[in-house]
């Protein structure tokens, strides 16, 4: 009994519901899809590449470099080792350079910003240190 009343619930709810659901074709469901993968995929690189610091990229060099020197390797291989770990440490330190994540901060000491003078007069200069003695 109860069985039957589900089946007619459940064919009701079907048939109100038989031209209402607007019908994507395939390709587009796909499309949407992609789409989707593709900005997940390049997000997670993005964040992949921002948690990479350059000070990673100079000590995976040197290891390169001090395995190309102390591994028992063919000549060409050690030089094109040598050489890849030179490249890659001097792409690191420009990076080090150009890198716009560092920041710039206040000199504090006990929570209170360091002022340095900007320079002034020398007699500014030596009255402050007859002030201190």
């Amino acid at each position: 009994m109860s069985r039957k009343r589900y089946e007619e619930e459940i064919e009701e709810i079907l048939e109100k519901l038989d031209g209402t659901l607007p019908s994507q074709p395939l390709r587009q469901r796909a499309q949407g899809k992609m789409q989707n993968l593709a900005g997940s995929l390049k997000q997670g690189l993005s964040n992949a590449f921002r948690a990479v610091q350059p000070g990673h990229i100079m000590l995976l060099s040197l290891a390169i470099m001090l395995a190309a020197y102390l591994l028992p390797l063919p000549f060409n291989w050690q030089r094109s080792l040598g050489v890849l770990g030179l490249v890659l440490f001097l792409v690191a330190f420009l990076v080090s350079l150009l890198d716009k994540r560092r920041t710039r901060y206040e000199p504090r000491w006990r929570g209170r910003v360091i002022r340095y003078d900007s320079g002034g007069r020398w007699q500014d200069w030596l009255r402050r240190q007859f002030r201190r003695r």
